[in-house]
């Protein structure tokens, strides 16, 4: 798992966020979905949608094994997010955990971190340019802080 930092240039916004799994993730899919006590409702911290991906599991639904941490991003707040991420196939149809900001409640986006001419930015998962505004100052220009790997 990596942990990075994203923070405003212009002021003292900073959001830490995880991305991937941690080792135990990587080794025991089966942990997380299955068993007694599966982990994801631990990971999630979302009873809902926890237990709607245990219910598809439980009758049949196969879950992917490209799971991991994402960064969740609202585009009315501009505010960070950190969520787990995981598809779960049944019957040729998907399901993705919908999350919803925790600030303002607008539902969240995917997005990955990309740079141009040393300028960071955000692409959604169309790889769409995202404008984002300091949820402080209304700065425009993002930064990476410190960037930790750990297990």
């Amino acid at each position: 798992m990596t942990c990075i930092s994203l923070k405003c240039s212009k002021c003292e916004y900073e959001r830490e966020l995880a991305l991937g799994v941690i080792m135990q993730e990587c080794d025991c899919p089966e942990e997380i979905f299955g068993g007694e006590n599966p982990q994801l409702l631990e990971i999630i911290k979302n009873d809902k949608i926890a237990n709607k991906a245990l219910e598809l599991i439980k009758n049949g639904g196969v879950p992917s094994r490209n799971y991991d941490r994402e960064i969740y991003y609202c585009s009315v707040c501009n505010e960070f997010h950190n969520h787990f991420h995981f598809a779960i196939e049944k019957d040729n149809k998907t399901f993705e955990p919908d999350y919803d900001c925790s600030i303002c409640g607008c539902r969240l986006i995917i997005v990955k971190l990309a740079h141009d001419n040393y300028k960071l930015y955000l692409q959604d998962s169309n790889q769409k340019r995202i404008d984002w505004h300091c949820p402080n100052c209304g700065n425009d220009d993002l930064e990476c802080g410190d960037t930790l790997m750990v297990d």
